[in-house]
């Protein structure tokens, strides 16, 4: 799917170019071409498009300390020394530094450890979707492994792309990056349903 960057009401359809109307107050978008039916979440519109996500209001400083509050507490989190590096609504990026636990003996992360990560991240993605506290569990979890996630740390960025009273649809990316958290290398992609129980 490739951008039309000069009509930003369009989007180049593997077909043809097909109209979407961008509603703000709709969360979900539907580009529809003769028979065939897609359904976009206006987080992925916007990234097409080049534009600024639009925030809800569930992300007060409260829910915000919710969160952080519970990867402070985690003690596997704490145990993989790991660091919550952006929390917004509908937007979770953690960091895991290498460990030689972690890794095969050729130097790359492991795929249960890429995973792992997968799994927190979308996990607390997902909380950050609602207003209000709550608890998720994983429903269904598929990654993609891209290429040998060979670096100093892994790093997840996890967005929402269709949140629900109570099950949430994730895509998670996993980077390695090296110690300085540059030079992002695309290890994993992921895409990842929760469920919202409490």
């Amino acid at each position: 799917m490739k951008l039309n960057r000069q009509v930003p009401q369009k989007i180049c359809h593997w077909r043809n170019i097909a109209s979407i109307n961008v509603k703000e107050s709709s969360e979900i978008q539907k580009l529809s071409h003769e028979n065939e039916v897609t359904f976009l979440s206006l987080i992925q519109i916007k990234t097409l498009q080049g534009l600024p996500l639009q925030q809800t209001e569930y992300m007060t400083p409260e829910k915000r300390k919710l969160i952080t509050d519970s990867f402070s507490r985690s003690e596997t989190l704490k145990f993989y020394k790991a660091e919550l590096l952006a929390v917004e609504t509908d937007y979770i990026s953690i960091k895991i530094p290498k460990m030689e636990m972690m890794t095969r003996k050729a130097g790359m992360f492991n795929g249960a450890m890429i995973a792992s990560l997968v799994d927190v991240s979308s996990g607390y993605a997902a909380v950050s979707h609602y207003a209000e506290d709550c608890y998720v569990v994983t429903v269904e979890l598929k990654v993609n492994y891209l290429r040998p996630a060979i670096g100093d740390a892994l790093v997840s960025k996890s967005y929402v792309i269709k949140g629900g009273g109570k099950i949430s649809v994730v895509r998670t990316e996993i980077y390695v990056v090296d110690e300085n958290g540059e030079n992002e290398s695309h290890a994993a992609t992921s895409l990842v349903t929760m469920m919202k129980i409490k």
